[in-house]
């Protein structure tokens, strides 16, 4: 179904009866058209929705009743249209693109949103400063794309994404952005054949080595003791260990399943991952001081 290139439509109530879409739902181009009501009964569409260049549109609340879309959602260059809401009860989306969406201040709608079954482009939105309300989104089925974003800071929201589900990663031109060194990003990135394109960022997410190194080095928000220093990090599984105070210490490292595999205090003073692997582990030195804890990187 199309809806193309109208430039005095104001109003879509004539579809309240329409409640499935076999096909695609394409609208583009109505320059005068402030909402989609008139889709409100719409329980079903079985391709892609693209609302694109609609430049009075201002809601999507007509979406109301759709909870999944086997189809791409993308939403493309309108201008004022400021919410999300009425994506609210979708939790599977064949694919995602938000592109030049400059009025979203936040993706807080989606916060159903369980799995996205291709690539999720998120591109040139200037209002987001992170994604909160993607923390349910825990499965993708393509690339991540995270581009010319200008006051992003923070990838906050993409952490419970599935590594594992990533076929590539795009982090670009998003000048504000220092912080990338989310723990399922570090995984993703901890097998070098992943691929990755990060640059045009904010320093510590201008690169990958750049990011890599914040993966390794960057505290996880324990009290740490300074003297305690490892390396190689990363390493292809040996990992020497100095600085360790005197008195009694307790060793553990865990995969980023959580799953404790070391625990002891080794002698000589290593951590040897040699037979398990590649990836991301996290080592927890616990000391009558305090507790030091850092990632491993296994290449």
């Amino acid at each position: 179904m199309s809806i193309v290139s109208n430039p005095e439509l104001e109003s879509l109530s004539g579809l309240r009866n329409l409640d499935s879409i076999g096909q695609f739902l394409d609208i583009y181009g109505n320059g005068s058209l402030p909402s989609l009501n008139g889709l409100e009964n719409l329980t079903y569409v079985g391709g892609e929705i693209r609302i694109q260049d609609n430049p009075a549109l201002a809601n999507l609340s007509a979406f109301g009743q759709l909870d999944s879309l086997k189809g791409n959602l993308i939403l493309l260059d309108n201008p004022v249209l400021s919410s999300l809401e009425g994506l609210n009860n979708l939790t599977y989306i064949g694919g995602l693109e938000i592109t030049g969406q400059e009025s979203i201040q936040n993706l807080t709608p989606l916060q159903n949103l369980k799995a996205v079954g291709g690539s999720l482009a998120i591109v040139g939105n200037t209002g987001l400063s992170d994604f909160s309300g993607l923390e349910n989104l825990d499965t993708i089925g393509g690339y991540l794309q995270i581009s010319e974003i200008s006051y992003l800071t923070t990838l906050k929201g993409l952490e419970n994404i599935d590594p594992n589900t990533i076929s590539e990663l795009i982090i670009t031109e998003s000048p504000m952005l220092s912080a990338c060194g989310l723990d399922n990003l570090c995984e993703y990135l901890a097998t070098p054949a992943n691929p990755a394109t990060i640059s045009g960022n904010a320093p510590s997410c201008s690169s990958r080595e750049e990011v890599e190194a914040a993966c390794v080095t960057g505290s996880i928000g324990l009290k740490e003791e300074s003297q305690i220093s490892i390396s190689p990090n990363p390493s292809n599984g040996i990992f020497h260990l100095t600085g360790l105070p005197s008195g009694e210490i307790t060793i553990e490292v865990a995969d980023s399943w959580g799953r404790v595999i070391i625990a002891e205090r080794p002698d000589p003073p290593l951590v040897n991952l040699a037979k398990q692997p590649a990836g991301m582990y996290v080592i927890t030195i616990q000391t009558e001081h305090g507790l030091f804890a850092r990632r491993l990187m296994k290449w």
